[in-house]
């Protein structure tokens, strides 16, 4: 952000929930730049998540033991992405069988729109054959070594491949051993435009299909220290929770996970792209709901929040919230959309500090 003498300076985004028409409790957010009359919008639709975490494990056999962190780091992605970016639609899925699991993919595909961004969380074990190299997603009721009992790495895929052919942004994250095998293209890297807005406003056009992974083909840790979480999960939560941009590319977060992990522990997660399912070197983009900003006191510092109808009309001009003291720092909380309605107001609010 640019600081400019003589006038206040505003967060150069403007949030902008939708209802797009058939789907009233869907909201899309476009990201608008304030500095540049008349720039093209940073559209990013409806963001969707569903999260699997799978701990009490039934093998009769007792081959898969139950797992300790795998539920709470669904539950902890569940509660970060709807208190503190922009997710509307989150399912959790906890201690998921192989018909739950497969329903609820079932039931995202079914559901995603065009122009979505859609996030599919696995924590709970996984399994890779020693010939033939093919891979799964373990369910509690997995019974043994019945490969018909687990989920495979084609079903999967195939899942995906339907989300996205709708969704503009699809992004699979899997805590679980060997869940590396679902990779088939190399690391995306970061570019040298990264975190510019003619960067975000690029790859956000772009369609994208990625995978950040635990590991590759290996084993990974269900527990670090005494954190609760797995070491993967910890470092992605970590990394989640105390970014202070309000735009993070996938790009850009699975690089510090992935040195944060490397450097903790054994293992080193992987990220890349779903072959054959259409990504166009997009970017699926995490937004932040509470930003800080350096640099520019509290009450320079507003998000435009506008309710908009499924005809599209916009409601009526903006009206100035009292802005907090700057040093009263008020508590982070997201904000949250009312109900559509017939031309509602737009609000303009101070951002909280976190």
């Amino acid at each position: 952000m640019t600081k400019m003498a003589g006038r206040a300076v505003l967060l150069a985004l403007t949030m902008t929930i939708v209802s797009p028409p058939g789907m009233a409790e869907s909201r899309g957010i476009v990201l608008e730049s304030k500095e540049a009359a008349g720039a093209d919008a940073l559209a990013l639709g409806t963001f969707r998540a569903l999260l699997i975490g799978n701990n009490t494990y039934r093998d009769p056999s007792h081959r898969w033991q139950p797992l300790q962190t795998a539920l709470a780091g669904a539950k902890a992605m569940q509660r970060l992405l709807a208190e503190r970016y922009a997710f509307s639609d989150v399912t959790l899925v906890e201690n998921g069988d192989r018909r739950a699991m497969l329903e609820a993919l079932a039931e995202l595909s079914r559901k995603v729109q065009a122009g979505d961004n859609v996030l599919v969380y696995y924590a709970g074990h996984g399994y890779l054959e020693e010939e033939g190299g093919r891979g799964y997603w373990v369910p509690v009721d997995a019974d043994g070594r019945d490969t018909s009992t687990f989920i495979r790495n084609s079903t999967i895929r195939d899942e995906l491949n339907i989300i996205a052919e709708k969704a503009r942004h699809t992004l699979l994250i899997a805590d679980s051993c060997f869940s590396g095998s679902l990779l088939r293209s190399g690391v995306r890297a970061i570019t040298p435009d990264s975190g510019v807005e003619r960067y975000y406003q690029k790859v956000a056009a772009k369609k994208s299909v990625q995978i950040v992974t635990a590991g590759g083909v290996e084993f990974v840790d269900d527990s670090y220290q005494n954190s609760g979480q797995s070491p993967f999960t910890y470092f992605l939560l970590n990394e989640l929770q105390h970014n202070d941009k309000p735009l993070i590319t996938v790009s850009e977060l699975s690089t510090n996970v992935e040195k944060a992990v490397a450097n903790n522990s054994e293992q080193v997660p992987e990220s890349g792209v779903l072959q054959g399912a259409g990504d166009e070197l997009g970017e699926f983009i995490f937004v932040k709901i509470d930003v800080r900003v350096s640099g520019v006191s509290r009450e320079n510092v507003k998000v435009k929040v506008n309710v908009i109808d499924d005809e599209g009309a916009r409601g009526s001009p903006p009206h100035a919230a009292a802005p907090a003291p700057a040093h009263a720092a008020a508590p982070a909380a997201p904000v949250t959309a009312p109900t559509p309605a017939p031309a509602p107001p737009a609000v303009m609010m101070p951002v909280p500090s976190l």
